[in-house]
């Protein structure tokens, strides 16, 4: 516990007080973008500092100091540890030198760490190292700005770090195909959704159809339920026009006789064709008689 307080106080007072370039006072030409061999060697310690800090960090107490951090709304160590967060993985422990400091990577050509130190603007510097780590190597970046204490002197504040690992060919087009493989599979799984809802629109556009129906049914008057047509009585069929029987063949008497007949029986004739016409129920006009005579043995007489 007492350690973990001990950290975060030195961590408090690298925020708040970068670099103190105590006995150090402002000359007239200090706005030049020269960096002198005090600001560089300070430079360096300051940045040996925060890569030992940060790697001395578990992953508890890493947790713990974000969560300060960004309490405090520091956004400049929030966003440092966000970035030492997310490459810790892949670098492994940090190695150290004979003093135990942090291993900087050498130059081959002068055997001396490779840092580059630079102003990069009016009391604006920036520096440049590679650590060593268990697993690769990591370009550390540190940029602060000099500011005035008030007493003569100058004060470093931090306003950038970032951490770029460097990772091999492979697998730099590894992580490469894998982002790109992320990002089809998501634009693939988003136009099968796209396409699952457009399907889905006539089943909406139908439910809204059955929908409307239903409400225009129950709103509108129930029909009057029509009486059952009565039963209707078959038509009688009209009697058949009965066929006038057609008179026995008589045999044929002379003409005299027939003419005679004719002339004295005309009264005769008459009634006798009403007679038949009224039990035939035949008109008088359909009835033609030919002929009449008297049957033998018959009690008729004539008056």
């Amino acid at each position: 516990m007492k350690q973990n307080i001990k950290r975060l106080l030195l961590l408090l007072s690298m925020i708040t007080c970068f670099f103190v370039l105590s006995g150090c006072a402002k000359t007239e030409d200090a706005g030049s973008e020269e960096v002198t061999a005090e600001m560089k060697e300070t430079l360096i310690n300051g940045s040996r500092q925060y890569l030992a800090t940060f790697a001395a960090y578990s992953d508890e107490e890493l947790e713990e100091q974000l969560k300060q951090a960004e309490k405090a709304e520091n956004t400049v160590i929030s966003t440092a540890l966000t970035s030492w967060k997310s490459v810790k993985e892949d670098l492994g422990s940090l190695q150290v030198d004979e003093m135990g400091a942090p291993l900087i990577q050498t130059d081959e050509k002068t055997g001396e760490p490779a840092v580059t130190v630079q102003a990069e603007g009016e009391d604006t510097y920036q520096v440049e190292m590679t650590a060593v780590y268990e697993q690769r190597t990591m370009e550390f970046v540190l940029t602060a700005e000099a500011e005035d204490d008030g007493y003569g002197g100058s004060v470093l504040t931090v306003t950038e770090m970032t951490f770029t690992p460097d990772y091999s060919i492979g697998e730099k087009l590894g992580k490469a195909s894998l982002n790109m493989l992320m990002g089809m599979g998501t634009v693939f799984v988003v136009l099968l959704f796209i396409s699952f809802i457009i399907s889905r629109l006539k089943m909406v556009n139908s439910w809204g159809t059955k929908k409307e129906d239903k409400t225009v049914k129950e709103a509108a008057p129930a029909k009057p339920v029509a009486p059952a047509p009565a039963p209707v009585k078959p038509a009688e069929p009209e009697p058949a026009p009965v066929k006038p029987a057609e008179p026995e063949p008589v045999p044929a008497e002379p003409e005299e006789a027939c003419e005679e007949n004719l002339v004295d029986d005309l009264e005769l004739v008459a009634v006798i064709t009403a007679a038949i016409s009224a039990a035939q129920k035949v008109p008088v006009e359909g009835l033609v008689v030919r002929s009449i005579r008297r049957k033998s043995g018959s009690n008729w007489k004539r008056s």
